[in-house]
């Protein structure tokens, strides 16, 4: 076995110490990202560890690579503008790392660059239009660029790839590679790693299965799930540590621990409806504070007066000012003085007063 053999041989095992269950995932990605495959597509619902795998096996790859998060950008023009300055900063510096190779240098010298667009799911631009032109230009990276170096880029969604097809204009050949949701005894291996000091391990992963298979039909995500495991094992071991129980009185431990699980499955069950009633319970001036901000984020200031005061002028037709609204909206909020926001605001509470008066 070559030295490079081993090198990869030795980060794919550490990936698969780091990231558990996730062995065909990692292995399926390094071997694509080595052969320089020009696009891949990895898909999976939240919390199944892509979008970790994705960075770390970049970052320790030895390559140049570009991470760039879908959900920060409103706009096209916005994600075009930031993928072009990621894309510029990497060539830059490949290009200045070439020399590298016929020089001794303790720097590591990158053989290809990598870009990562993650959650374009969140982004309606990327995936709800037609021959959008970044992901075209994407496609065609390698012939922008002139083959100045060799360039995989990687799309992120919690999606399937049906999206790819339908905005891309020609049929590409694509690798896909999904993260799909953990089995309960995958999620119960993976959980029984967080086991707290001074407790055994076997006792740790009983806890962890009762869990698991109490919740695994109400919720798939792992991160929900670790933070219920951890945040009520110390009610599970109360008895033991109280002298009470020991640890192997497994039955009692259970039987003392169902009420418990009563709580948490109300909790998961009441968790939309809570943060609802959590909503309508706001005071009245949060909500018209609240209202204010946004009206003055997103209405331009010479539609104050028609708006907010009496005003007999020409009203704009319906059409227009949806079409508007629209664009607005798209485009993302905007700045506004303090001043202006309680004026509003004043607007506002006046307008309630005459109606309750009614």
């Amino acid at each position: 076995m070559t030295s490079t053999s081993e090198a990869m041989a030795h980060l794919v095992s550490h990936l698969n110490g780091l990231y558990l269950c996730r062995e065909t995932q990692i292995s399926r990605l390094y071997e694509y990202l080595v052969r320089l495959c020009p696009t891949i597509i990895v898909y999976g619902l939240r919390s199944t560890a892509k979008t970790s795998v994705v960075k770390t096996l970049c970052a320790t790859s030895h390559s140049l690579y570009a991470y760039i998060d879908c959900k920060e950008f409103f706009t096209n023009k916005m994600s075009l503008s930031h993928f072009i300055d990621h894309l510029k900063t990497i060539l830059d510096q490949f290009v200045a790392n070439a020399n590298l190779k016929t020089k001794k240098s303790s720097k590591p010298v990158f053989s290809q660059c990598i870009i990562v667009l993650d959650s374009m799911d969140s982004n309606h631009h990327l995936i709800n239009t037609s021959n959008n032109e970044i992901i075209t230009s994407l496609i065609k990276i390698q012939e922008l660029t002139q083959n100045v170096c060799p360039i995989s880029c990687v799309f992120m969604s919690c999606q399937s790839s049906e999206w790819f097809c339908r905005i891309t204009s020609s049929p590409v050949s694509a690798i896909q590679i999904n993260f799909d949701n953990y089995s309960l005894q995958e999620m119960s291996t993976i959980l029984t790693k967080d086991c707290p000091k001074g407790y055994d391990k076997h006792f740790y992963q009983n806890y962890v299965n009762i869990i698991v298979k109490t919740l695994i039909q109400m919720s798939s995500n792992l991160s929900e799930m670790r933070s219920i495991c951890l945040a009520y094992f110390c009610k599970y071991v109360e008895p033991i540590t109280s002298g009470h129980m020991c640890a192997t009185d497994s039955a009692k431990l259970y039987k003392r621990f169902q009420p418990i699980l009563v709580d948490i499955i109300e909790d998961i069950s009441l968790k939309v409806v809570n943060s609802r009633a959590d909503r309508h319970s706001w005071p009245d001036s949060m909500k018209y504070l609240l209202i204010s901000s946004y009206l003055s984020s997103y209405n331009s200031v010479k539609n104050d007066k028609k708006v907010f005061v009496k005003y007999e002028g020409k009203k704009r037709r319906e059409r227009k000012r949806k079409i508007v609204t629209e664009e607005r909206d798209f485009s993302g909020p905007k700045g506004a003085t303090f001043e202006r926001l309680l004026h509003i605001y004043r607007a506002l509470i006046e307008l309630n007063a005459e109606n309750d008066d009614q």
